[in-house]
Parts: C-alpha cells; sequence; structure tokens
C-alpha cells in the first residue's frame, strides 16, 4: 500500500487548453487561457464527463495490448452517418457572360490548359461561356464572370468551396475572396482579360502565389491592381500590397476593397491598430461592407479588446447569419456569458457544416464548461466526430481521451476510462516524442490497473504496472515535460513502486518521491509523499528534513 498521506490515485497533468481557435487572438492549444472570463478546458480527469456512445464503422483504434478498449464513437444526431464533405463538381469552372464570351472563355481555357491551372485542393481549372441552354450553361458552374470590352466583373457566386478552417483563412483573408470581389466592377484592358481571368479564378481558390504568377508585376489598370494586390496579401508579400494600391485608397469604385486589401496586409503583418484605421475607412465609404466589419472585428480581438471584437461580430452575424469565422469567434465570447445560447448557435454551425471540423471542436469546448450529464455526453460526442473527420490529428485524441475521463468521472465508469486509454494510445502512436501524452496514457492506464477486478491474479497485475512505468519512463525521456508535470510523474512513478512488492526491482518509491519534490518543490502532494515514505523507511532524520519542504499552502491536515 502507499505511505501514510500518500494520494492513492495516480497524478494527471496539469490543465492544458486546446481551444478550437475561433480567431488568431484567442490562445492556441497551449498551458492556460488567459481570458478570466471563459474556463479552461480541463486537465484530463479532473472535471465532470461523457457517456460511451455507438460506434461508427472506421473509427476503430489501433488495438492496445493491455487495458485499453476501442474508442467508442458516434455520429452526432445533427449530422448525417457517415459525415461526408460535400465536394461539388470535380472541377473548378467559371462561367463567363457578356461581351464576346466565346472567344474569351476558349482562350482563358487554353492559358488553363497550357498552364495546367489546378486549385490547391487538385480541382482543374476551366471556362466556358453563356451559350445554348442558359441552365445546362450554368450546371456545375462555380462562378459568372461578365466580361465587357475593358472591364471583368465576378456577378454571381454560385458553388464555392468553404474553407475547412474558416479561422485560418481569415489572416490574410484568402477565405473572403468571393466575398470581396463579388459584384466590383475591375478595370481590365481587353488584351490583359485571359491573364486576369486565370487569376481570378485561382484568387477565388485562395491561391495567392499562382494567381500572381499569371499578372504583370507592374500593371497600370485599376483592376489588375486589385488582382495582383489580393494575390500578393495571400502570398505573404505585404510590403507591395501597400506599393501595388498607392493611390487607389479614394477611388469611387475600388476604394473600398483597396482599403480592404492594405487593412488585411497590416492584420496579417501583426498590426491590427493600424489596420483598423484602414478597415474603418472601407466601412465609411461603403458600411455595408461586411468583410471589412470582419476583419476590423479580428482585429479588436487581437488587441484583446472583448466588447468591441464582440460587438462587430455581431454585427457581421447581422449582415450574413451563421457565417463561420463570426459565429466561431462570437461563441468563444459568449460562452463565459451566457453558455446556453452559445451551445445553440455552434450547434446551428455544425447542422449546417457538419463537416466542419473546428466547429465540432468549438461545441466540444464550450460543452467542457458546463457541468450536466448531457454537457458531458454531447462533449464526447463532439469529439468523437473530430476524430472521425481528422483522425490523424493527436490533438483530437488527446480532446477525445480527456472527454472519455470526464465522463468516467460522471457515470461513464471503467468502460470510459478503458475508452480513454485507447484515445491516448492513439495520440502517442501519432505523436511518439509528446511527453505529455505518454503521461496522460500512463495515469490513465495506472487508474485502471488499480480499479479493474483482476480476481486475483498477481501476474496480470504487475504486467499492467510494468506497462504503466513504461509510459512514464518515455514521459520523462522525451524532455518536453514541464517542471510540473515532470514532478507528477515521478510522483506517480513512486505510487507504481509501491504497490509493487517490496524491493522488487531494487527501485525505491521515496527516491521517486524524491525527484519530484527535486523537480517541483510547490508540488505540495510530491513533498508530502516524500516525508511518508521517508517515514515508512523509518529515517527520522531525511523525514524531517523533507517536512521542512512543505510548502505553505499544502493541506494542513495533510502536513
Amino acid at each position: 500500500p502507499s505511505p501514510a498521506g500518500t494520494p492513492t490515485a495516480p497524478a494527471l497533468s496539469d490543465p492544458s487548453s486546446s481551444l478550437p481557435v475561433p480567431s488568431p487572438s484567442v490562445p492556441l492549444p497551449g498551458p492556460s487561457l488567459p481570458d478570466p472570463s471563459v474556463a479552461a478546458p480541463p486537465a484530463p480527469g479532473v472535471d465532470p464527463a461523457l457517456p460511451v456512445l455507438p460506434t461508427v464503422p472506421g473509427l476503430e483504434p489501433s488495438p492496445d495490448a493491455s487495458t485499453s478498449a476501442p474508442v467508442a464513437a458516434s455520429t452526432p444526431e445533427a449530422s448525417p452517418t457517415p459525415i461526408r464533405k460535400a465536394e461539388g463538381p470535380a472541377d473548378w469552372r467559371l462561367l463567363i457572360t457578356g461581351d464576346e464570351a466565346l472567344v474569351t472563355a476558349s482562350s482563358a481555357s487554353l492559358l488553363a490548359d497550357q498552364r495546367r491551372l489546378v486549385t490547391p485542393k487538385g480541382r482543374a481549372v476551366h471556362f466556358s461561356p453563356m451559350a445554348g441552354d442558359e441552365a445546362e450553361a450554368r450546371s456545375g458552374v462555380r462562378f459568372v464572370v461578365e466580361r465587357r470590352a475593358s472591364s471583368l466583373t465576378l456577378t454571381e457566386v454560385r458553388l464555392p468551396e468553404p474553407a475547412d478552417d474558416p479561422i485560418a483563412a481569415l489572416v490574410p483573408p484568402a477565405g473572403l475572396v468571393p466575398d470581396v470581389l463579388v459584384g466590383l466592377p475591375l478595370e481590365v484592358p481587353a488584351a490583359s482579360h485571359v491573364a486576369a481571368l486565370g487569376a481570378l479564378a485561382l484568387l477565388l481558390s485562395g491561391d495567392g502565389p499562382a494567381a500572381a504568377a499569371l499578372l504583370d508585376p507592374k500593371p497600370t489598370a485599376p483592376g489588375l491592381r486589385v488582382l495582383l494586390a489580393y494575390a500578393l496579401l495571400l502570398k505573404g508579400e505585404l510590403p507591395k500590397v501597400h506599393d501595388v494600391l498607392f493611390g487607389l485608397g479614394d477611388d469611387p469604385a475600388l476604394g473600398t476593397v483597396a482599403r480592404f486589401l492594405t487593412g488585411a496586409a497590416l492584420l496579417t503583418d501583426r498590426n491590427p491598430r493600424e489596420a483598423i484605421r484602414d478597415l474603418q475607412a472601407a466601412l465609411r465609404m461603403k458600411p455595408a461592407f461586411w468583410p471589412a466589419r470582419l476583419l476590423e472585428a479580428e482585429s479588436n480581438a487581437q488587441l484583446d479588446l472583448p466588447e468591441a471584437a464582440s460587438k462587430g461580430y455581431e454585427a457581421v452575424l447581422e449582415a450574413v447569419p451563421d457565417r463561420p469565422e463570426a459565429v466561431l469567434a462570437q461563441v468563444y465570447y459568449l460562452a463565459g456569458k451566457d453558455r446556453p445560447a452559445a451551445v445553440a448557435m455552434v450547434t446551428r454551425l455544425v447542422k449546417a457544416r457538419p463537416d466542419l471540423v473546428p466547429a465540432w471542436w468549438m461545441l466540444g469546448w464550450v460543452r467542457r464548461q458546463g457541468d450536466t450529464s448531457e454537457d458531458a455526453r454531447a462533449e464526447v460526442k463532439a469529439f468523437e466526430t473530430v476524430v472521425f473527420l481528422k483522425p490523424r490529428d493527436p490533438d483530437a485524441w488527446r480532446e477525445l481521451g480527456t472527454a472519455q475521463l470526464r465522463w468516467a468521472d460522471v457515470a461513464g465508469g471503467l468502460d470510459a476510462r478503458r475508452a480513454a486509454a485507447a484515445a491516448f494510445a492513439e495520440q502517442v502512436t501519432l505523436q511518439p516524442k509528446d511527453g505529455l501524452a505518454w503521461f496522460n496514457r500512463g495515469s490513465v492506464l495506472h487508474q485502471l490497473a488499480t480499479e479493474e477486478p483482476l480476481a486475483g491474479d498477481a501476474a496480470r497485475f504487475a504486467e499492467r504496472l510494468a506497462e504503466v512505468r513504461t509510459c512514464y519512463a518515455k514521459a520523462l525521456a522525451a524532455g518536453t515535460l514541464g517542471k510540473p508535470d515532470a514532478a507528477r510523474v515521478h510522483h506517480n512513478v513512486g505510487l507504481v513502486i509501491d504497490l509493487l512488492p517490496a524491493g522488487a526491482g531494487g527501485a525505491k518509491a521515496g527516491d521517486a518521491y524524491q525527484a519530484a519534490a527535486d523537480a517541483d518543490p510547490t508540488y505540495a502532494q510530491g513533498v508530502l509523499a516524500l516525508v511518508a515514505a521517508r517515514v515508512a523507511e523509518r529515517d527520522a532524520p531525511a523525514a524531517a528534513k523533507a517536512l521542512a519542504r512543505v510548502p505553505a499552502d499544502a493541506d494542513a491536515v495533510e502536513k
């Protein structure tokens, strides 16, 4: 048995947040959440938890040789089974209308074939003219462009390809290209129409570098300058964006978009305060131009101005309800004020976009803030959907393991804990050098080893403890743990040794507890365990020395 005063349950890792990142200003997966109004996602196994659900075929994790069970998975009611993304047409087709549509479409298609233009997702770029039956001509068309003698105008956005990660496509605004350019007459000389159409098609797919390669690097026509500036923005050549657009900010037709693009370049360059200046100038010229409002809200978020940011996202949603970027960001701010409203908002989004991983991630995070069994159940379902959609994402498996542990503490019991062990097994398979992943896996197996009935099978018990120690050894060997987590691992190793026959393997629990106390002197449980171990060894001087190291904030009764 453990020495007196030593906790019998293994320690778990410190809280590690894994937000679905509603905006770059929101903390990326890391140690903690700096926003005190929103509770940080809990440490594995610390908070309430969730139920084991029906398995989705094809989601079985890699087999685990010890106590793990397959991760239970379910497809939430909000989505079909299985979830599949609506891909739309296999190619990237633009319909050309207006003057000389046939000749222009033929020339643009020839360029696309010669240059082998394809989108980042491998869709071949094609152009077709408005000819014959209109319904047939529009079939499979993603965008419609009107050609005039000296201009090109994107007139319809029919089948855009939504970004897999709307937040990542916000800065720079690759996901906003159709919304920014639709209805904007671009002054382009006839001789440049074909190259401009090729660049426009690639821009609409989010491929700035390929679009820039088709354009004159020093254009004079205003429409070509806008196209090149957007391409350079997505390419990351931010100073050139300002150079290309110089003087267009006051243009009656293009000034709004020019100001938007320079604001976006400043925001991408981590200068949100200056970005707001240009974005507000764009809004003064065209108050209904919501893409500028969206980037203004994002700028305020990066400046840590939550009220201004939330107000901006709310204004965007009034203009374009259920816009994913605004929904995800607004849910983040709403979660600390009105969690049911936040749940309802993100649930609508996953129903509309069942393939959208960040939406499911956000739903799981918001549910984690709740303390009901319904919240716990919904959290597991959300992260099961995330791993179904992104089975190669180790962070997704970590969050599923965390959710299953929470459910185990509520009502899931050993089945949920086994599912958590299997989830962490997937994580270490994908992330074998992550010490925290090995720590979490080891701690769950440790709990299972002491909780599962073994009918007196001492050999099996010893095998389980050996696997636990292996996980802890890999956690420490990875060299990625901070001092608090390293202390907890050493403490857990001491607990394992305490469960073995005296002298087994020559290891001493006291040495492990000493390592815990040395790694993090503020970790009270590790120091108290060291005191207890020295008492058990009948080493009074060492016990007294350890007792003097107990942190002042330790439990008074235990001390």
